[in-house]
């Protein structure tokens, strides 16, 4: 930042692009700012998404989102609220989990997925994952009727530790 303010380094950049926004610091809104008080022509594009800010350890300031005009001036946003990763029940469940926090923009999530039938379980009783598995299957048996079952894992192994076989046969 001191190499800019001693005009050492001039930016010549038109455009300044920030991808997610929601991560920025002080210090880069800092650095970021010196270059547009540099050049006045130099437009800025950010896109960013509060409800995915989770680098509040490493410095990140939900604020400099949240109050943008206040740091960066006169603005146009655009709230992206369509979602083509998942279903409307998931949109539903995210919003209602997300905006318990005050901090949060609040914003409605659509999705281009509509389902009438819940889509989301979330459920965590014993350490292995085949016994809890299966102590949701026995106890939800009845509401099954024919539905599909599909795992969702953050890592590609946890799907190993499933015996396929055995879920199949108190699936159906």
């Amino acid at each position: 930042n001191n190499i800019i303010k001693d005009k050492k380094f001039v930016s010549q950049w038109k455009y300044i692009i920030i991808d997610e926004f929601q991560d920025l610091s002080k210090p880069r809104y800092e650095l970021i700012n010196s270059l547009l008080q540099q050049n006045l022509k130099t437009k800025l594009f950010c896109v960013g998404d509060d409800w995915q800010s989770i680098y509040r350890f490493s410095g990140s300031d939900l604020n400099l989102m949240k109050s943008f005009r206040y740091y960066f001036g006169k603005a146009s946003i655009l709230k992206l609220n369509l979602t083509f990763r998942f279903n409307n029940m998931i949109a539903e469940t995210s919003e209602k989990f997300i905006t318990r926090n005050k901090n949060q923009i609040i914003k409605k999530i659509y999705s281009k997925f509509v389902t009438k039938n819940p889509k989301i379980f979330i459920w965590y009783l014993y350490p292995d994952i085949n016994e809890s598995l299966n102590f949701w299957i026995t106890k939800n048996n009845d509401k099954l009727n024919g539905l599909n079952l599909q795992l969702l894992s953050r890592y590609k192994h946890s799907y190993e530790l499933i015996d396929k076989k055995q879920l199949i046969s108190k699936w159906y």
